[in-house]
């Protein structure tokens, strides 16, 4: 069942819940434009997924404990892209 959550401060989730918590496909809207859509599990982006910073610029790749980590692409505004390791949100490198 998918739901559509709108809490106290205006962010935005549309997807599934389990025991009251994110939990599979969803998306989630953040009042300062960005958004991540993706898996989450037990309330947090887990597995794979695509953040969206409010530039534009996008990060798809693995997420673990709500965190970006692993190797990912970015994908810039400019229609360019690289790859890129993340280590618990903490930007490494790109290639």
């Amino acid at each position: 069942m998918i739901f559509i959550v709108n809490n106290f401060d205006g962010n935005k989730y549309v997807g599934q819940f389990v025991n009251g918590m994110f939990e599979g496909k969803g998306t989630l809207n953040w009042t300062n434009g960005s958004w991540y859509e993706g898996e989450f599990k037990k309330g947090e982006r887990q597995g794979h997924g695509t953040y969206c910073w409010p530039n534009g610029t996008k990060y798809v790749g693995p997420f673990v404990n709500g965190a970006c980590h692993g190797e990912g692409i970015i994908y810039y505004t400019d229609g360019t892209s690289s790859k890129a390791i993340y280590d618990n949100d903490k930007f490494i490198s790109t290639s």
